[in-house]
């Protein structure tokens, strides 16, 4: 019995917490067929069978239960609910870690674990139990944790091989090689956290990690700007500075990767048209990538600003990010 001179500490509460939850299944599942039975006029809906009430659990083996008007339904819905059952154990062990660390949980630590039947491979899901009664189609799944396991182990080594091969000759990452780090490294944590929810041992990329923060929260960039023609580009260069800034801290700092952006403005009846050419070099001065795009406008600041939202559409897809907001060209 708790004394209550000696309250329950926060890491203590969690791990109660989480020891009531493996109840909570059941409870719920009671609640789902009493207002089934009610919706359906009570007598007219059989009673589901004995073992869909009492969830299995194995310390090999991941169980899941399902129900619908379809066998096929009923498999679905047993699926998620198995991996709802993974996502309940990785959150916990995660709440668990950090109530040791600290004593105490802190939200903004927990990661934002979030799987479905998809990011699982169930294809050696098998139907253990089935029964069907007025309609309802009752279903329990199982899966051995090693067939869940292995894939995903799989993957992530393959993801951690490809962060073995980005470039290291520079001080700073690349736009392109920067966006594929921050991928790479959210499904090695996803990854690992589900693995270690399953009983297996993860991967070790803290290397990794210790590189996306020497980038974070954007790589650094040197960026220079020329223009030629009949007109000057003058104070407009910030236009173009703008756009770069959305993906890269701008400096001066040597072995960094630099961006070359040679814009070249002339009149045309009545427009303005700019012809704009950007070469992204690494830091031996090899060249990366290049853009060469031309806008024609009514006038120079619209050129400009046209040509800077290519400018942005362009830096985008090279550097494979997805943002919202992309603007129309």
């Amino acid at each position: 019995m708790q004394n209550k001179n000696h309250p329950q500490t926060k890491k203590e509460a969690m791990i109660s917490k989480i020891k009531q939850a493996k109840g909570l299944k059941k409870f719920w599942l009671f609640i789902v067929f009493g207002a089934l039975l009610f919706l359906s006029g009570g007598c007219s809906m059989a009673n589901p069978p004995k073992w869909f009430l009492t969830p299995k659990s194995a310390s090999d083996t991941l169980y899941g239960l399902g129900m619908g008007d379809s066998l096929a339904k009923a498999k679905a819905q047993a699926a998620n609910d198995l991996a709802q059952s993974v996502q309940t154990q990785v959150k916990s062990n995660i709440n668990i870690t950090n109530s040791a660390i600290n004593d105490s949980f802190d939200s903004s630590v927990e990661q934002n674990i979030s799987l479905s039947t998809a990011m699982l491979d169930l294809q050696n899901l098998k139907i253990t139990q089935k029964s069907h009664s007025k309609g309802t189609y009752y279903v329990e799944v199982a899966i051995a944790k090693k067939d869940i396991a292995m894939p995903i182990k799989a993957r992530l080594e393959q993801g951690l091989d490809r962060l073995e091969s980005l470039p290291k000759t520079c001080a700073t990452l690349s736009l392109k090689d920067f966006a594929s780090l921050q991928k790479e490294l959210k499904n090695a944590r996803e990854s690992n956290a589900i693995l270690r929810a399953l009983g297996f041992v993860g991967a070790d990329f803290e290397a990794f990690e210790e590189l996306q923060k020497a980038n974070a929260p954007k790589p650094k960039l040197k960026v220079e700007i020329n223009s030629r023609g009949e007109k000057s580009l003058q104070g407009d260069k910030s236009v173009f500075l703008g756009e770069v800034a959305k993906f890269a801290r701008i400096t001066n700092e040597p072995n960094t990767y630099k961006l070359e952006i040679e814009a070249a403005l002339s009149s045309e009846s009545k427009s303005t048209r700019i012809e704009l050419k950007a070469v992204m070099k690494d830091c031996a001065d090899n060249v990366i990538w290049e853009a060469n795009f031309s806008e024609t406008q009514a006038n120079k600041n619209q050129a400009i600003k046209r040509a800077g939202i290519v400018l942005y559409k362009r830096l985008l897809d090279f550097s494979g990010e997805t943002q919202g907001g992309i603007p129309k060209i």
